[in-house]
């Protein structure tokens, strides 16, 4: 896997950092707040990641539901994680086998 995306949190660039860690070539950011290209921007990381990685905590409820929306129909892998850093979302890529 190269490519990751990260809805929910405003830590991109320990997304960034993190992610080049364990190897990911590109890491795909959104906040998960509601802003007038949020369809767009969660097509678009749905289209050009490997998986997703929703963090629930921090997106809107709206954003969560695109994402499950935009994955299925990309057959992109979709995952939830409980809390709202970047550990927990790299924790949760590798707990289900996307590994760099």
């Amino acid at each position: 896997m190269k490519t990751i995306a990260i809805l929910g949190g405003s830590q991109q660039q320990t997304f960034q950092k993190i992610g080049k860690k364990h190897g990911f070539k590109k890491i795909i950011c959104h906040s998960g707040k509601e802003t007038p290209s949020i369809k767009k921007d969660i097509r678009h990381m749905a289209k050009k990641a490997d998986c997703l990685v929703v963090l629930l905590g921090a997106c809107s409820h709206e954003a969560m539901h695109l994402a499950k929306q935009f994955c299925k129909q990309q057959e992109t892998d979709i995952y939830f994680s409980k809390g709202f850093g970047a550990t927990g979302a790299f924790q949760t890529i590798t707990e289900h086998g996307h590994i760099a």
